[in-house]
């Protein structure tokens, strides 16, 4: 609208008519009033339809104080020559006898446009019927009125009687019906209650069955409760945020406190798989078991901090006193025992058996088996030690297989080493030892090597055959500096002094470098000789007589592929890592801490 609206309030004269002409009719005022107000557009009365809404404030002036009651908007307004009526409601609360003033807002009827606020705002006065409203604080105190010493006409102290034969008048339900639930110390039989509201016992609440909709609190807070679907949580703050994670059990205070959709879990202990969020088919048992874990899934820690900063990592086995406690994304591992596994962060597919077994490795596809067996490896990878403190030098070595109570390697980086046997140390890459140096290995059936052998010297032991039961007889091996074969025979001389010996078929392929030796044998032969060399895998002797008995010996060296490829080195510098030591010390007379198998 363009121009600005007036109106002129005539409130105190119909709200006086209003309550003339119901007075006869109505017993008890209602809380709305009925408002007359005039409406003027650029100073001439205005006709047509509006609309206006209507607030209540404690100040005069637009802009300031505090609405009282809601706002209350009327459209559709009808005006006639700047008249119109509407019916006003703020509540009873809203004229507590402080000053009250209406502020009204208008606007064309289906205009759209913003409201224009009249100002100033109009006060609200008081009508006749009201005035007498002015007088209800007094009554609000009243001692002496008639209403205030009798109830209905009759004396307040009547309505306490002593004498009234009613109150002896036996009337349902009598004393001890089951109507009502009783007050005693006895249990009321076939007796129910049911109540919409709370309730308190100050003693002790007993029953046959209790139950509960959702939860059981103990001084306010949950203990038990079955939320979700197949769960059960038990304990101060245990699966609090679960949502719609199911089948879980949770045991003891903040077991499971973070679950929402994991579900087949099952957590015993305070804090046990506290953080696991969404976390499948996890058992932990034991106070902060599996605490940090999160999503990891299929896991069973047992043990206190058995698993406890385990995160994600999944299929992992965890049994005893901080068993794989600082494991994270490390999966697929079985630490047993107390500390074992204790360091292992992402170590993946390791079996560590006995205290402290491989405590502080972080490497991967390790089986250790015995108190402190490879207590000592870091990131070795790919290792077997089985024995109390079996490889416990090894750091980063792999592939290594150490069996035997102490047993272990000579430094901490070798691969592929095998030590077998209590106290048994391994000192090279690609090496196998048995037993101590002290220690006899027997093998009661066969031993085949494909490989070089290596010894400090050799023999052969038999029963004795002139007395085996109480016997044995040794020979020693013929030992040379080359890798030397032996060939020898008998050979009878012909008629012209002269015999040909045949070799194997092999012979000449497997050997070169030919030596010989001829003996006669029943009578001397100065002569003796050889007189054609070995060709095509035979030699000719002569110079004998006829029918003369020859012993011949011939000797070579070996030239096939495989001696070519591994000749015995016959003298060679030692390892740095060797030097300063004995393979047998005590030969040298030296102590044993000399020996080559010594730790550095």
């Amino acid at each position: 609208m363009s121009e600005i609206f007036s109106i002129k309030c005539r409130w105190f004269l119909v709200a006086f008519l209003t309550s003339l002409l119901s007075a006869n009719s109505v017993l008890a005022q209602g809380t709305a009033f009925t408002y007359q107000g005039r409406l003027t557009d650029g100073g001439t009365p205005a006709n047509g339809t509006y609309d206006a809404q209507f607030k209540l404030f404690d100040t005069q002036a637009v802009g300031t104080g505090t609405q009282i009651g809601p706002t209350i908007t009327n459209p559709t307004i009808t005006v006639t020559a700047g008249i119109f009526t509407v019916q006003l409601d703020f509540g009873a609360g809203a004229f507590p006898g402080a000053d009250r003033f209406l502020e009204i807002n208008v606007r064309l009827a289906g205009s759209g446009s913003a409201y224009t606020t009249l100002s100033p705002r109009q006060p609200v006065t008081a009508t006749p019927y009201a005035i007498r409203s002015a007088n209800s604080a007094t009554a609000d105190a009243a001692t002496t009125a008639t209403n205030a010493t009798q109830l209905g006409g009759v004396a307040a102290n009547q309505y306490v009687q002593t004498g009234d034969s009613r109150l002896s008048d036996a009337r349902p339900p009598t004393a001890g019906s089951a109507n009502y639930i009783q007050n005693t110390n006895v249990q009321q039989a076939s007796s129910n209650f049911n109540i919409s509201g709370n309730g308190t016992a100050g003693g002790t609440l007993s029953g046959n069955f209790v139950e509960a909709t959702t939860q059981f609190n103990i001084a306010g807070f949950r203990v038990l409760s079955v939320a979700g679907t197949a769960n059960m949580f038990v304990g101060l703050s245990s699966g609090t945020s679960n949502t719609t994670g199911s089948d879980n059990a949770f045991f003891g205070e903040f077991a499971g406190q973070m679950n929402t959709e994991g579900y087949n879990n099952a957590f015993f202990g305070r804090g046990a798989g506290n953080k696991n969020t969404t976390g499948a088919s996890n058992a932990f048992f034991g106070r902060d078991a599996g605490f940090s874990n999160t999503t990891g899934a299929t896991n069973a820690f047992f043990g206190t901090d058995a698993g406890a900063s385990n995160t994600t990592a999944n299929g992992n086995a965890f049994f005893g006193y901080g068993a794989g406690n600082l494991n994270t994304t490390g999966g697929g591992n079985a630490f047993f025992g107390r500390n074992t596994g204790l360091s292992n962060t992402t170590g993946n597919n390791n079996a560590f058996f006995g205290y402290l077994a491989g405590q502080q490795s972080t490497g991967s596809n390790n089986a250790f088996f015995g108190i402190g067996a490879g207590i000592s490896n870091t990131t070795g990878a790919s290792n077997t030690f089985f024995g109390s403190g079996a490889g416990n030098t090894n750091t980063t070595g792999n592939s290594n297989t150490i069996i035997g109570g102490d047993a272990d390697v000579a430094v901490g980086n070798l691969s592929f080493a095998t030590a077998i046997g209590s106290n048994a140390i391994v000192s090279n890459s690609n090496s196998v030892v048995l037993g101590r140096s002290a220690d006899t290995v027997r093998i009661p059936g066969s031993l085949v090597v494909t490989g070089s052998v290596s010894k400090g010297s050799g023999s052969f032991t038999i029963d004795d055959p002139l007395d085996p039961e109480n016997k044995t007889l040794s020979h020693s091996f013929v030992e040379s500096p080359d890798m030397m074969n032996i060939y020898n025979g008998n050979a009878v001389l012909d008629r012209r002094g002269r015999a040909i010996v045949t070799m194997p078929a092999y012979f000449q392929a497997l050997n070169r470098e030919f030596r010989y030796q001829l003996t006669a044998v029943g009578a001397p032969a100065p002569n003796l000789h050889i007189a054609r060399e070995i060709q095509g895998n035979c030699f000719q002797i002569a110079g004998g007589k006829p029918g003369l008995k020859v012993s011949w010996q011939v000797t070579g060296i070996r030239h096939d592929p495989y001696a070519e490829a591994h000749r015995v080195r016959v003298e060679e510098e030692k390892p740095l890592a060797e030097r300063g030591t004995y393979l047998h010390p005590d030969v040298y007379r030296q102590t044993s801490t000399r020996a080559r198998q010594r730790r550095p």
